[in-house]
């Protein structure tokens, strides 16, 4: 073979190279647009899945807390109402569920932190506001509760959110 043959060869190896390597970046543009697609759909189906969690969670919570308000008399937010036994105990019932808000929204990697943040903690700073509602969470504090040993942690969030919502600390 002469060398004119030997440059055609070479001239027809490199244009099949060429071609091959043109298919092969229109195979990863297109496996590329494909992955993306599928990313969004995950993407959309995750969100999905974390909007109904988030809307059954709320809901249960919203439930059992209309619960226990439907104990309070309608005077139950005038700083000046003293519960009776029953709805002290109703209170206490309140704190519980605080907790398991907490305790659900923080601490179980739930993705459920927009919950507290945005929704609960804001009731606990109102409710931290109304003597009764305060004195009894201190109460608590003081006994023997540990809160599934969470409860330092606890402690200081509630402490954070009463300075926050009355300026003032719990007090020992």
């Amino acid at each position: 073979m002469d060398g004119e043959t030997w440059t055609a060869i070479g001239s027809i190896a490199t244009a099949i190279t060429a071609v091959i390597s043109f298919a092969a970046v229109v195979v990863a543009l297109r496996a590329a647009k494909y992955a993306s697609q599928q990313a969004a759909l995950l993407k959309e189906q995750i969100d999905s899945h974390q909007t109904s969690k988030l809307v059954e969670v709320h809901s249960r919570f919203q439930s059992e807390i209309r619960a226990i308000q439907k104990t309070f008399p309608p005077n139950v937010n005038d700083p000046a109402w003293a519960p009776n036994e029953v709805e002290i105990r109703s209170i206490s019932m309140y704190w519980y569920l605080v907790f398991d808000e907490w305790l659900t929204c923080t601490q179980m990697e739930s993705g459920l932190d927009p919950l507290w943040e945005k929704h609960y903690s804001e009731g606990v700073k109102s409710a931290l506001r109304l003597p009764a509602f305060k004195a009894k969470i201190e109460e608590i504090f003081r006994g023997d509760s540990s809160f599934f040993g969470y409860g330092q942690d606890f402690k200081k969030e509630i402490e954070r959110l009463c300075f926050a919502g009355t300026g003032k600390h719990l007090k020992p």
